[in-house]
């Protein structure tokens, strides 16, 4: 096998939040009308904190610890487990001992997210004098969105007990850094113990630890962080204003609706612009001695300091139209057609480019993204039967134009012109596009019914069950039309089943929820097509009253520990990633008063 290289990085990081929340409402009611208006607003703040000297840490030290071991051979073979495929290494330094790997390097994460909503909304309704039963509608809203977004984190190279980086004990005994806590879990065995051996995870608490008792021993990469503080700083507003006109008319049986939206929507988006002028480009290639710490930020703000911005506005008019047709008691139909708009989401209006070194990807925003329309037709049949109880089946088409689609199909090319300033060489590409069309066609039914004819404390007992059926097609024109009969991120196959009992102040719910495999990013080269694939999760909800103002709740989540997502491209031996999703505990008071 051609000699490659073995990557290690464990991370833990600290996430804390808040939000605020505002929304008065008002509501008059006058014989035939009725008068509705509220405001909203609400400001929420992400915080990720791994250096202790964060405002939100509270002293812990956690971090990313990455090392790397070069010039080793292996063989991969998938044929007992894709997902953890046994490992047999054929060349160079033992891969299972620390001390052998080099370039020990701690990020330490410090990002902060900020998002305001303010909006306000109108509702008048009239109801009309005429002989059959009939209103008109008619209101407003408009909202305000801002987000903002930087990131001050900084990353570290460990340089030995001589506390300078470049020399010979850079890579010496790293094997102090092994993270022995975790090493005879179950999980571990199970995973790793028939694969080759355990993999020399670093201990990432430990190292941060190490970085904060011995800072000399550890060298800032003072231009990774100049550069990431730059870059990260992204800023976005917002602005839909929509009217909207209906009325209805119930002839009998018949009920019929119609009426048309008109919105406006207005955005701006603010980011990086990665650029070096002639003269700086001169003044660099003239430089002489050493990059200094205080040089490395200048070249840094230099090259990414300066902001680019993005403005657009597009106006859109929504009509539909709805019937319903109640053929007997409880027994409804309904047919529908309708318009919609689908926005490109706020990281593509802010120019931006994400490298990840770890995957060797590149995230691309598309500032250039347009939104994307869709015209549906529904059909539904629902029948309520008593006590309570309904089963209904339904039917839809959606034909999707400038659908947007995540394309992952290009790779970085090597040369000084490639778009990324000679960095990144094969590197995949990431980003978003409109594509030619899409369509979805779909079938639903689902039945819920509390089982109440049964004898005494059975008649707590409830059931309910779904299922989703979708046929995709799309065709993402272009220069390079790619036409295909699958569209990513649509679940073809889903379902859901439940469990209930309420009674003697219980509440208890059992669910499984089922997801069939799908596409999540599609190319022109087949190898490159991945697949999420099929799973089934299991989750237990429970509530007990203890008196009308406090309740005691217990819930799983995934109890199973179903992976979250386990991706492959092509064919399913050939997994691109996998993330584990252990049971999620959740359990507590409420109170409400």
């Amino acid at each position: 096998p051609t000699l490659s290289f073995s990557d290690l990085s464990v991370g833990t990081n600290n996430k804390s939040g808040r939000t605020f929340l505002f929304s008065p409402s008002v509501r008059h009611r006058f014989p035939g009308l009725s008068l509705d208006y509220r405001l909203s607003y609400s400001n929420a703040a992400t915080y990720y904190d791994t250096d202790a000297n964060g405002s939100k840490a509270g002293g812990r030290h956690k971090g990313t610890a990455t090392a790397r071991l070069g010039n080793i051979g292996w063989t991969v073979d998938r044929r007992g487990d894709p997902i953890y495929p046994f490992i047999a290494q054929t060349a160079g330094p033992d891969m299972l001992q620390l001390n052998n790997y080099s370039n020990l390097v701690l990020t330490s994460r410090n990002q902060r997210g900020y998002d305001s909503v303010m909006g306000g909304k109108l509702d008048l309704r009239k109801d009309l004098p005429v002989v059959v039963p009939a209103f008109v509608k008619t209101g407003f809203t408009a909202q305000r969105q801002e987000r903002k977004f930087w990131d001050g984190s900084r990353r570290y190279n460990y340089t030995g007990v001589d506390g300078v980086l470049g020399t010979a004990d850079d890579n010496r005994d790293l094997g102090q850094f092994l993270d022995r806590t975790g090493i005879t879990t179950s999980d571990q065995k199970k995973y790793y113990g028939n694969r080759g051996g355990i993999p020399p995870w670093p201990y990432s608490d430990g190292i941060a630890r190490h970085k904060a008792d011995y800072p000399e021993l550890w060298k800032e990469d003072v231009a990774y962080g100049a550069q990431l503080r730059y870059q990260s700083l992204r800023k976005i507003r917002e602005t839909i204003a929509a009217a909207y006109a209906l009325g209805n008319l119930q002839l009998g049986p018949v009920a019929v609706l119609g009426g048309v939206r008109f919105e406006r929507t207005e955005g701006s988006g603010e980011g990086p612009l990665s650029y070096i002028s002639p003269e700086e480009r001169a003044r660099r290639a003239a430089w002489v001695g050493p990059v200094t710490d205080a040089e490395t930020r200048r070249r840094a703000e230099a090259q990414y300091g300066r902001r680019t911005t993005n403005r657009g506005q597009y106006d859109v008019v929504l009509p539909g139209l709805h019937a319903k047709y109640e053929i007997a008691p409880g027994f409804l139909t309904r047919l529908s057609w309708s318009t919609g708009v689908g926005r490109p989401g706020f990281g593509n209006i802010i120019p931006n480019t994400t490298a990840n070194d770890d995957n060797r990807t590149v995230a691309v925003s598309n500032p250039e993204l347009k939104p994307q329309y869709a015209h549906n037709y529904d059909f539904s049949a629902e029948y309520y039967f008593r006590p309570q109880g309904m089963v209904s089946l339904g039917l839809f088409r959606k034909r999707i134009a400038d659908y947007i689609f995540t394309d992952s199909s290009q790779f970085v090319p090597t040369g000084a012109d490639n778009g990324f300033d000679g960095d990144y060489a094969g590197y995949r590409i990431t980003t978003q596009a409109n594509g030619g069309f899409a369509k979805i066609e779909g079938l639903e039914i689902s039945y819920q019914q509390q089982l109440s004819f049964l004898p005494g404390w059975l008649r707590g007992f409830g059931v309910y069950a779904n299922a989703t059926a979708l046929r995709t097609e799309g065709n993402y024109g272009g220069t390079a039309v790619l036409t295909t009969s699958s569209l990513p991120n649509f679940i073809n196959r889903s379902a859901n089943l439940g469990l209930s009992y309420r009674g003697y102040d219980l509440d208890l719910r059992l669910q499984a929820i089922h997801r069939g495999k799908y596409l999540t990013s599609n190319s022109a080269n087949p190898a490159l097509v991945q697949y999420q694939e099929a799973k089934t999760t299991w989750n237990w909800k429970s509530r007990y009253a203890v008196s009308r103002h406090l309740s005691i709740f217990f819930d799983l989540e995934n109890i199973f520990s179903v992976p979250l997502n386990t991706v492959y491209a092509a064919y399913a031996d050939r997994v691109v990633s996998s993330r584990t999703f252990h049971t999620k505990i959740v359990a507590g008071l409420s109170g409400r008063y």
